[in-house]
This record gives structure tokens, sequence and C-alpha cells, in this order.
């Protein structure tokens, strides 16, 4: 064999690996407070966030790829909520012991095709976030009909298009009666047989501003405030104004085309707003309310939050809402709310209590 063609052999086994195995590595960088002096637990928190940081990062490119949108948001929280199933290996570059604080890095083997399978696993059996929007809307002092009004028929275009179902108004007219207030809208979350995620409310306006240059066309003058909330847990999403004129020889079309124009540039604003808050919530985990009705010592409920975050993986963070006859935390979980359901059940906790019901992604716990 020519020496040439020996050192050329030499040199291609001793190549790197394809470039395709290198691609499946990421830096993940995840950091955890030290409660209770519990390093070695700090330490395996950090080190599971490094390792949704790196399959974070590798997700991103992909979702990006795929030109996914709202549905990647959802898809995201999922494919976290199977971090250890996704990286196959990894390597701590650096481990840093602050105060009361564990920061880790590290280099993580997160295989695209495996990655890449579970996405598609998961949009095809994707649901779609179900969106209901009641919209107060005045024409000239004239209140009009929220569940079927012009501003409500172009929201339901606007989400329907952007890949949301919009719920039917049939179920939620026996609860959202008008007049609308704080207190109807509150009644949502009694109402077992009322399934949607998002709420959009507010109100608009409309105005005869006159004659256009004397002419026989009439000005409208239309304003729309409307804002996006978790109807469950009362979390505000996002919020917009805008204002638009039309002009027709009739002040009602002139007004419902003024109505429509304004709420097609809120409706960009909303769902940008939605999709931002939206990535900045999933990567924490779900939130979830647990309102617990019953009394009991301050010393056990502030014990019982010490104990979800250190007793249920994937409980991200608490925080106390309200305490009293009726006390609330709210709590982000990384998974589905079943498996924390589950959790809840087989967990010894300072409190005794019973499930008493699931509405959405608030559950409903009562001291025993």
């Amino acid at each position: 064999m020519p020496l040439a063609l020996l050192w050329v052999l030499v040199i291609i086994s001793c190549q790197s690996p394809p470039k395709q195995a290198m691609d499946d590595y990421v830096i993940g960088i995840g950091e955890s407070p030290i409660y209770e002096r519990d390093i070695s637990l700090a330490r395996d928190r950090a080190l599971l966030y490094a390792k949704k940081d790196a399959v974070r990062k590798k997700l991103g490119t992909l979702i990006e790829a795929k030109t996914i949108t709202e549905s990647g948001v959802w898809v995201k929280g999922e494919v976290l909520a199977k971090t250890e199933g996704l990286v196959t290996d990894y390597l701590i570059l650096k481990e840093i012991q602050e105060q009361e604080l564990v920061k880790i890095e590290i280099r993580a083997k997160v295989e695209r095709q495996r990655l890449q399978n579970l996405v598609d696993e998961l949009l095809e059996a994707w649901e779609r976030p179900v969106v209901f929007a009641v919209v107060e809307e005045r024409f000239e002092d004239k209140p009009q009909d929220p569940f079927s009004n012009s501003a409500t028929h172009k929201l339901a275009q606007f989400f329907t298009d952007k890949g949301f179902a919009f719920l039917t108004t049939s179920k939620l007219q026996k609860v959202l009666l008008p007049p609308i207030s704080s207190s109807t809208l509150a009644n949502l979350q009694t109402q077992d047989e009322i399934d949607f995620d998002l709420l959009i409310y507010g109100n608009g306006y409309c105005q005869n501003r006159g004659p256009v240059l004397k002419s026989q066309l009439l000005s409208a003058q239309a304003s729309a405030e409307l804002s996006i909330f978790d109807p469950y847990t009362g979390f505000f999403y996002a919020g917009s104004t805008k204002n638009a004129a039309h002009a027709h020889v009739d002040i009602t079309v002139a007004c419902q085309q003024a109505m429509a124009e304004a709420i097609g540039a809120i409706g960009e604003d909303l769902y940008q707003q939605l999709l931002k808050k939206w990535e900045r919530e999933y990567s924490r985990g779900r939130p979830v309310v647990l309102e617990i009705e019953g009394v009991m010592p301050y010393r056990s409920f502030h014990a019982f939050q010490v104990e979800l975050r250190e007793k249920i993986r994937g409980v991200e963070a608490v925080f106390e809402k309200s305490f009293g006859s009726k006390s609330r935390l709210l709590v982000f979980y990384s998974g589905k709310i079943t498996a924390l359901l589950v959790e809840l059940l087989k967990k010894n906790f300072s409190i005794k209590f019973t499930i008493v019901s699931r509405i959405g992604n608030k559950l409903l716990l009562r001291v025993v």
C-alpha cells in the first residue's frame, strides 16, 4: 500500500465525530437557591435546570426551523417536562456555590432526532388553546349584544386564523348575561361545564363625528380596550388600546367598520404580548392555583409551601397569594396537572386535606 494512501486512511480514522453528532451537544446553565441548608437538593435542581436550558436552546432552533408559532409555546412546555429523557449524556464544566445559590454549567447531549420525533408527536396530538371573547360594545350610547357584536366577531376571526379554537357562546350566555361585571366573570370559576383556556374581555365605544367635508358620508370614531387573562387563576397575559375611524352614509355601518379596524389592530398587539408571556411562564412551569378551604395555623401553611418545593419534583416555584379561611397558592409546575394531583395524594404534608375538585388549572383542597 502506498505510504501517501496509508496516511490518508490514518487521518480519516482520527477525525472528529461526524458534524451531526457534534451538533447534538449544547451548553446549558442552571441555578437554584439553597433551602433549609440542603445543598444536595439545590445542586440536583441546578443540574436539572441546566439540562432544561440545554433542551430549551436545542428546541428553539428546531421550533424556528419548523416555523411553529403559538403551538410551539405549548409544545415547549411539554418537551421541557421530559428533559431527563432527552439529555442522554452531559459533562459538568463549572460548578459554583455562592452564598445561598448553586450554579452549574454543563455540556449536554440532546439528540436532535429524538427531539424531532417528540415534537412531531406532540404537534400531532396538540389541542389548540380555546379562547372566548366578551366585548361590551356601545354605538352612540346604545349597548350592543356582547356575544354577537362586530368586535367579538372580528376577534373570533383573528384568533381562529392564528390557530386558536374559539368557544361558542351558547354555554357562556347562561353565565355571562348583560350587564357584565367582575362578579359575573368570577362565576366562570364555578361552572364545571365551561372549559376554555383564555378569556378576552374589554369594551369598545363608537361615536358619530359628523359629516366628512360637508358630504353625505358620516365619520365614526371607534376606541377599543381589551385584556387577555386566565379565568381560573386570574393571570393577566396581555392588554391594549387602539382607535380607528371610518366613514359611511350609514353611521351604524361606519361604526361597525371602525370598530372592526380597531380590533384588527389590537388583535396583533394582544397576540404578540400573549406569546411573549407564555414563553416566560412556561420557562418555569405551568401556573396552577391551589385554593385551600378551612382553618389552619399559619406555621403549617408556610411549612406546606416549603414541602411542595422539596417533596414534589417538578414544582419550580410557590407563591403565597392569600391566607385565611380560604387560602390561595400559585404553584409553577413543569408537568401535567394530573401528575401533580397524584403527587399531592401520595405525599405526607404538614396539613391534612382532601382534593375536592379540579377546574382547569385550579385545584380546590379542603382541610380535614
